[in-house]
């Protein structure tokens, strides 16, 4: 019993202690402020904030070609000659590669022949037509002789000649139609180069088979370069079209000024940067996809 007694009096007796530690303890609300503490600035919400200091190394430019294009060939076929290779500089309107039109020209000799016939039969409903007229004029001019029922019966046959020279005019037309597009096809075998520039690749070579989605060659401008950069908002400020701009290319450390011609009228949600457009001339050592550091200053 003695023990039990002992045991709870020094229980009690740590608890107060351990009581009077927490209580001496200043609360993180209540606690004073020392005068070190007083005097350093606290961030406000309210104060403007600046706007992100950019390392202007990190900004690059682009050059690629104002005009690139794949060509294709428009109805497909078997590649008979493809005349040129990377690096060809090509005029507009120049021939760059042949499908084959053998079958192309089997087409056309199908499509005029169908047109032929065509065209006879139009001629023979035509014939009918101009007979059942003169029948029925002969008739109405002697209408006593006749009964009312063989005029009926004569305009009919007019009308059935008519209908048959009309249709005969329709299938003339279509066959016509046919011809055309088996001489367009033929025509369209000359694969020509839609613009004066230089070929950049070669994707295929003679023997291949083309779809109208199939690339032949891909051609550029590349005398006509431009730059493609996405800056900060802020550095447009004082910019405007006209405006020089300054790169430097990063394997010759070539020094490039051009001008800007495009601005985008918006900015890029997601990284708050702006893209522009600059043209650039002069510098035949400077190719489509080099990188070029801008080293304009800070507005």
């Amino acid at each position: 019993m003695i023990v039990r007694i002992a045991f709870a009096i020094a229980v009690f007796v740590g608890g107060v202690t351990v009581f009077d530690c927490l209580a001496s303890e200043p609360d993180d609300a209540t606690r004073t402020v020392s005068d070190d503490e007083s005097k350093r600035p606290h961030p406000s919400s309210h104060e403007p904030q600046r706007p992100v200091d950019y390392a202007f190394d990190k900004f690059v430019g682009v050059v690629y070609p104002r005009r690139a294009v794949a060509v294709v060939s428009v109805y497909g076929g078997t590649l008979s000659e493809v005349k040129v290779d990377i690096g060809d500089r090509v005029q507009q309107g120049e021939v760059i590669a042949t499908v084959e039109i053998r079958d192309f020209l089997h087409t056309l000799k199908l499509a005029q022949m169908s047109l032929v016939i065509a065209q006879t039969e139009l001629a023979k409903s035509t014939a009918e037509l101009e007979l059942s007229r003169s029948r029925r004029r002969k008739l109405e001019n002697n209408s006593d002789a006749y009964s009312a029922q063989e005029l009926e019966d004569v305009r009919f046959i007019e009308q059935i000649a008519l209908y048959q020279m009309e249709a005969a005019q329709a299938l003339v037309a279509e066959r016509n139609v046919q011809v055309e597009f088996a001489q367009e096809r033929i025509r369209q075998a000359d694969i020509r180069a839609p613009f004066t520039g230089t070929v950049a690749m070669r994707y295929l070579d003679q023997g291949s088979i083309v779809l109208p989605t199939t690339p032949i060659v891909r051609i550029i401008t590349a005398d006509d370069l431009w730059v493609r950069l996405a800056m900060p908002q802020h550095w447009f400020v004082g910019k405007e079209q006209g405006s020089e701009v300054t790169f430097r290319t990063q394997d010759s450390g070539l020094i490039v000024r051009s001008e800007i011609r495009v601005v985008s009228p918006e900015v890029e949600s997601t990284s708050g940067l702006v893209i522009a457009e600059t043209q650039i001339s002069g510098h035949p050592s400077i190719s489509p996809g080099t990188v070029l550091d801008v080293l304009d200053p800070r507005p």
